[in-house]
């Protein structure tokens, strides 16, 4: 008798497990295999719809409940859909599958699955996965396996800022950046060091050369050239007279002229001209002709010459010593 009665009670659950529901031509199977597993395995929910050929079925979307659930982070990639007929009975059948993939011990239970087939609706309740703890043979099992345990959590399946692979990776570069950044730092100022100290006068005479090779005035750059003209004519004064000159305003620049009393009364009066003219040209749009373009060069070059100061003559240690 209790036997008997067992037999039943294992029907009714399996029964119970698929969940069919049917109407007319209609069949509607809510599958879960298995429905009850340990946390390190997975298990596979089905829908299945057979249906006349030409019914139109929509099934739910599942993917949401999924993620809600925790049964799968991976919710873009669970889903399976199928179709196909069924011989010539003029039949078809439609499968949509979910890969479940449980990390916690306790029973998901899900919303009642509603669907469509042509004009009929369908609502099948919704299973229960339980997910158990491992058995002492599953334990042993594990213990002794190598690899990664299928739906568990691993290394690699952990955030990447959780890994200490990741930081070994960060320590690694930044360690370069900053010996690479230290050498250069050092080979360039020692290479530096190595470098002739260059005159103001042979400086500005290289960069006058530079700018009648760009020949801008032929061109019509009337403004780049008197900019780089006066420029020039600037720090050459900043480097051989000590005058901040490419900081200050025209005025300004003349009214330390005058107080520093170290240009003739000629040089004085061309540098006037001069960067009152390229003031002009700048503020005032004033367009200088080809002659009064090369004068200004002309003019420039020649106070650069005339203040190169005299070589120091070396005096015979015969005659330093008379």
């Amino acid at each position: 008798m209790a036997k008997w009665v067992w037999g039943i009670a294992l029907s009714v659950g399996i029964l119970c497990m698929a969940m069919p529901a049917s109407h007319a031509q209609v069949d509607v199977q809510v599958i879960l295999e298995p429905a009850e597993i340990p946390y390190f395995k997975s298990s596979t929910l089905r829908i299945v719809v057979e249906a006349p050929t030409n019914t139109e079925v929509t099934l739910p979307d599942l993917r949401d409940t999924l993620k809600k659930l925790k049964l799968n982070e991976n919710v873009a990639h669970v889903a399976d859909y199928r179709k196909e007929a069924l011989g010539d009975t003029g039949r078809i059948r439609i499968t949509e599958s979910y890969t479940l993939e449980p990390i916690f011990v306790q029973d998901y239970t899900f919303e009642p699955i509603t669907l469509s087939a042509g004009a009929e609706t369908f609502t099948v309740p919704g299973p229960t996965l339980r997910v158990r703890d491992l058995t002492e043979a599953e334990k042993i099992a594990v213990e002794e396996f190598n690899g990664e345990i299928v739906g568990g959590p691993s290394a690699t399946s952990r955030p990447l800022i959780q890994r200490w692979e990741f930081w070994l990776l960060v320590i690694l570069i930044l360690v370069t950046v900053l010996a690479v950044t230290v050498y250069w730092w050092r080979t360039h100022r020692h290479l530096k060091s190595l470098e002739p100290e260059i005159d103001p006068w042979d400086r500005a005479l290289r960069r006058l050369d530079a700018l009648s090779n760009k020949n801008l005035p032929k061109r019509g750059y009337y403004g780049t050239y008197y900019v780089d003209l006066s420029a020039i004519l600037r720090y050459y004064i900043e480097g051989r007279f000590n005058i901040n000159a490419p900081e200050r305003t025209t005025e300004e620049f003349l009214s330390e002229m005058l107080e520093q009393n170290q240009f003739t009364t000629e040089q004085q009066v061309v540098l006037k001209n001069f960067l009152r003219l390229c003031d002009r040209v700048k503020f005032a749009q004033h367009q200088p002709g080809m002659i009064e373009m090369e004068e200004s060069f002309i003019h420039v070059r020649k106070f650069v010459e005339d203040t190169i100061p005299e070589p120091e003559l070396e005096v015979d240690s015969d005659e330093a010593a008379a």
